[in-house]
């Protein structure tokens, strides 16, 4: 049952991801989810398996368990810091081989971040598959699984992660970019173009283009949006967007 979920939930995610992103964005996802896999085992393989093997073998002496499980939580804790700082170190580098642009190198140092999570969850199912809890062992990896494809497919679809990508590099751009208009568009090169928000960004933009106004611009933008709460990042994003497009209107490039 449990493989048959995660198969389910595995098609459902390479699914979605395949109509959002296309070809080439699952193509780099397979590689983001190999690094992350290779990166898993390199964090919990010293301790893992031998985890298993000692907590069968002390089922029977509590304290022998406890400083068994307190060693293998400290070296899991040491192994994931030691990926945090070399992943913080070699961010850009590690960026260029997966997705060959130095842009997602925030997402490699946030996998280093939380690394020490994903040990944590290793440690505890081998800690059950010892203690042969294969009731709780099985739970906890489909609860994991459910976790992580709704989550995944969650901030997909709400296009949380690209606004926050988007923003990050609309703040970043801002500072070199000749005038406001500029980095508006340049920030568009760091979320994918067949996104949702991509496609807002670039309705407003052309809306001001054909010389509409700010409330004209606005109307359109609350007729579009009047199903959607103003806490969603697509509207925002429109709004955010119609301020920088009137101050190069009127002139003031310098905002």
């Amino acid at each position: 049952m449990q493989t048959v979920l995660k198969l389910a939930l595995s098609f459902v995610l390479v699914k979605i991801i395949a109509v959002s992103t296309g070809p080439a964005g699952l193509s780099l996802f397979n590689q983001f989810q190999t690094f992350v896999s290779v990166l898993a085992i390199f964090a919990t393989a010293p301790v893992s398996i031998g985890l298993v093997k000692y907590t069968a073998e002390c089922s029977e002496n509590d304290a022998a368990k406890a400083a068994l499980f307190s060693t293998a939580m400290w070296c899991g804790l040491a192994t994931s810091a030691l990926c945090a700082l070399l992943l913080e170190v070699f961010a850009n580098p590690i960026s260029r081989l997966i997705f060959r642009s130095e842009q997602y190198s925030f997402v490699i140092q946030l996998v280093g971040a939380s690394n020490a999570f994903a040990v944590l969850n290793v440690l505890l199912a081998s800690i059950l598959n010892g203690e042969r809890d294969f009731r709780r062992l099985m739970l906890a990896n489909v609860c994991s699984n459910l976790l992580a494809v709704g989550l995944s497919v969650l901030l997909m679809l709400a296009n949380g992660i690209y606004g926050a990508m988007w923003a990050a590099a609309l703040i970043a751009i801002g500072f070199t970019d000749a005038s406001p208009t500029q980095s508006i568009r340049d920030s568009l090169q760091h979320i994918p173009p067949t996104s949702r928000l991509a496609a807002e960004i670039t309705t407003v933009l052309a809306d001001f283009e054909a010389g509409l106004t700010w409330d004209t611009t606005m109307d359109k933008l609350d007729a579009r949006w009047r199903d959607t709460s103003w806490v969603h990042v697509l509207p925002n994003a429109g709004a955010l967007t119609v301020p920088v497009k009137v101050a190069v209107w009127r002139g003031s490039a310098s905002i």
